[in-house]
């Protein structure tokens, strides 16, 4: 997999490593959709959700390039994420080794209330961490504090598909969803449509699951989202995909 640059920068590569691994949706464009966006009210309360923990291979035109573990864990009033990456990249011909940590406290509704996210490498690390409170998103970036007013229910880009199967998404609707991305400390939509049902072969068994299509700032990913809510496939751009496994032993 390469990534061409003509200069090393933490930023921008923070950016697209941020986007192959939160649904793969980042580009280096930085336009607003332009159609009227329609935003989904916050999920129902009354839909429990279990705890879960998940295993993801991460390929790259099928040769595996990392892998994603996640634990989710309802909590008190809310829910706690936890998610840890690794991936090798091949950039500017030389295989760096990738990790990225996120920490999450949600809402009952799933929407924010704190994060924190570290991204590394033996090259550079960026980390920051944040909190919601009211309509204030606090973000500090070491000692840099950074205030940003918000309107609308945020998320994280790891729980939108969580929040689409709790909001019942039905066949050709679209909702779209607030997402805060940590790399770029902007707020964008997520556009995400009900494709229809499809049966996989996940982990060796059939599974049915409902295919939803994710359009973020003008690219488009596709997860496959199983019978208890969790992602078992998704395929975005540049060639990479994730698919569900039982454990990966690292």
């Amino acid at each position: 997999m390469k990534i061409r640059i003509k200069r090393l920068k933490p930023g921008l590569i923070a950016a697209i490593l941020c986007g192959l691994l939160f649904m793969f949706l980042l580009g280096t464009r930085l336009g607003f959709f332009q159609k009227e966006i329609h935003y989904i009210p916050s999920p129902l309360d009354a839909v429990k959700i279990s705890e879960k923990e998940r295993w993801m291979n991460i390929f790259h035109q099928d040769r595996k390039i990392g892998y994603a573990h996640r634990c989710f864990k309802p909590e008190n009033n809310g829910y706690c994420l936890s998610e840890s990456v690794y991936m090798q990249i091949n950039t500017l011909g030389t295989i760096e080794d990738i990790y990225i940590q996120t920490k999450e406290k949600l809402h009952s509704d799933l929407t924010l209330a704190s994060f924190a996210f570290d991204l590394r490498s033996n090259l550079f690390r960026f980390k920051c961490r944040g909190k919601v409170e009211g309509k204030i998103l606090t973000v500090f970036i070491g000692e840099q504090k950074s205030e940003i007013p918000i309107d609308k229910e945020l998320y994280l880009a790891d729980v939108v598909m969580n929040a689409a199967w709790v909001s019942g998404l039905e066949p050709d609707k679209t909702e779209t969803f607030l997402v805060f991305d940590p790399t770029t400390m902007g707020q964008r939509p997520v556009r995400v449509t009900m494709v229809g049902c499809e049966t996989l072969n996940i982990m060796g068994r059939r599974q049915n699951t409902k295919k939803v299509s994710i359009d973020f700032m003008g690219a488009s990913h596709t997860a496959w989202i199983g019978e208890d809510g969790s992602v078992v496939q998704e395929e975005g751009f540049m060639g990479i995909k994730l698919k569900r496994v039982s454990m990966v032993w690292v």
